[in-house]
């Protein structure tokens, strides 16, 4: 199998994972648990599938590589607000430092710009169906 169709589908998978997983093993539970614990396992969950997905980008033959890690920011910044994933940005913006991406800088103001663009529209998405959350992540 070719390797960018392997990490993409790999990618692809990590993606989709991530919200079902959050759904299906929290689900409508979520509302017994401590409010803290719950914003901590959401940024422990969230953490983990985006250094997993920033560890098996997509490698194209110029030398340019890509990953879906945006995806998965959007959708924790959609559950936590903007205190609550600060540890979350950190976290990932210091793995990718220590990465070694070129664009760093790049991304840095990606991540800053999806930080102050995104966390406004979590009230909005706290306030729709089940249905509607998974059809929109």
């Amino acid at each position: 199998m070719d390797p960018i169709i392997r990490d993409l589908l790999l990618n692809i998978f990590i993606i989709t994972f991530l919200p079902l997983l959050l759904i299906s093993f929290v689900g409508e539970k979520i509302t017994f648990i401590n409010t803290r614990i719950q914003k901590v396992m959401i940024n422990l969950i969230g953490i983990i599938y985006v250094l997993l997905c920033m560890s098996i980008p997509l490698h194209f033959s110029n030398g340019f590589s890509f990953d879906f890690r945006q995806i998965l920011v959007i959708f924790t910044f959609l559950l936590l607000g903007y205190k609550d994933s600060i540890p979350f940005m950190v976290i990932t913006l210091l793995y990718l430092f220590f990465i070694g991406s070129e664009s760093y800088y790049t991304y840095i103001i990606i991540h800053l710009m999806i930080f102050m663009a995104v966390p406004p529209f979590k009230v909005i998405y706290q306030q729709i169906n089940l249905t509607k959350k998974i059809l929109l992540t």
